[in-house]
């Protein structure tokens, strides 16, 4: 499934994000100053949410549609907040670069979850459930 812009997304997976994005965080164990990847940020609605329940915590959050990021980028100017263009198969972070590397609602949209997967257990934070 496909959207055509940050518009659609929102209207069809955003309102599912923000309800999740709270029970995900708690679920993850994000403490106050975590260092955070959202890999599949979308429009950024688990990335606002950590901020928003943390004083401390920053969120990277990557996407490969640049409307997306564009969206996520104009909704906050949190500096704690940042929105880059990228995919979950290839991550250009370093091992060990965040405490958590979270995810909702993505992994349907990523060309091969068998790339990603590893990638993002190698930055600490994707446990197997």
């Amino acid at each position: 499934m496909e959207f055509s812009g940050a518009d659609a997304y929102e209207r069809f997976m955003g309102r599912w994000s923000q309800r999740l994005a709270p029970m995900l965080i708690e679920f993850a164990g994000v403490e106050d100053g975590d260092l955070i990847l959202d890999v599949g940020s979308g429009t950024g609605a688990l990335a606002q949410a950590v901020i928003n329940s943390t004083t401390r915590s920053r969120v990277v959050g990557i996407d490969s549609s640049p409307s997306y990021v564009e969206h996520g980028r104009a909704r906050t100017h949190d500096p704690r907040l940042r929105f880059e263009v990228g995919g979950a198969e290839d991550l250009a972070f370093a091992d060990g670069s965040f405490d958590k590397c979270l995810s909702q609602l993505v992994i349907n949209f990523v060309s091969d979850a068998r790339k990603a997967r590893p990638k993002c257990a190698g930055l600490r934070g994707l446990q197997e459930l």
